[in-house]
């Protein structure tokens, strides 16, 4: 009987023990969004004021760009000064309204990162009239495309998944809402020509024409 308890009392704790690999796991891989609703008002203040005192800033001028959820349940929030265009990563734990660490960091370094950190490499970088672009590459040979809307100051992209095309005189990145291939979601195109010129096309859907935008100075 006690052989059998200690058998039983194992699988529990081998169950549990699972459980929790999977869940922490899972938490960690939860994308970036720019549904804030998860964190209070005062705790992204506190990230507001915070990183405006590093900058250093008007806390009016550093506007919350988007969230994800990190291990622990820690949030961390990805910030954006509108007027210099630095920005900051703010990682808080929720339970104590307390700021756990706070990086600035230039935005080709920004979002959900994966394992990235600083041996990324940028291979597409512009900025058309309505939107910032950026493509980085990981050590790993992922390919990451994020996509700033400058007009509503949020992240349409968060280090979205991409893919490349290339054609006769342009190479094409390719990423997804969805993050779904072929895309079911809305389609963001950075295209580089070889002759250097850049452009943004978005499509609402696969078929589209889509709308185009082309790099400023």
């Amino acid at each position: 009987m006690n052989e059998y308890f200690k058998r039983k009392v194992s699988l529990q704790i081998l169950l549990i023990a699972a459980f929790v690999v999977v869940g922490c796991a899972s938490a960690a891989a939860q994308p970036s969004s720019t549904d804030l609703s998860s964190v209070s008002k005062k705790l992204q203040k506190t990230c507001q004021e915070a990183t405006a005192r590093r900058m250093p800033s008007k806390t009016k001028d550093v506007k919350v760009v988007s969230v994800s959820l990190d291990r622990m349940a820690f949030r961390t929030l990805f910030l954006r000064n509108t007027r210099t265009a630095k920005e900051a990563r703010c990682q808080i734990n929720p339970s104590n309204n307390q700021v756990v660490k706070l990086d600035l960091a230039p935005y080709d370094e920004m979002g959900s990162g994966g394992s990235g950190g600083s041996s990324v490499e940028t291979i597409l970088e512009f900025q058309t009239k309505t939107y910032r672009v950026k493509v980085i590459r990981e050590a790993s040979g992922r390919t990451l495309m994020s996509v700033y809307n400058k007009g509503t100051d949020k992240a349409i992209l968060q280090d979205n998944p991409a893919s490349s095309f290339a054609d006769t005189g342009f190479t094409e990145y390719q990423a997804c809402t969805t993050n779904r291939t072929p895309c079911d979601g809305t389609g963001y195109n950075a295209r580089l020509t070889d002759s250097g010129q850049k452009s943004l096309t978005i499509k609402q859907s696969l078929n589209s024409t889509g709308v185009t935008e082309s790099q400023t100075p």
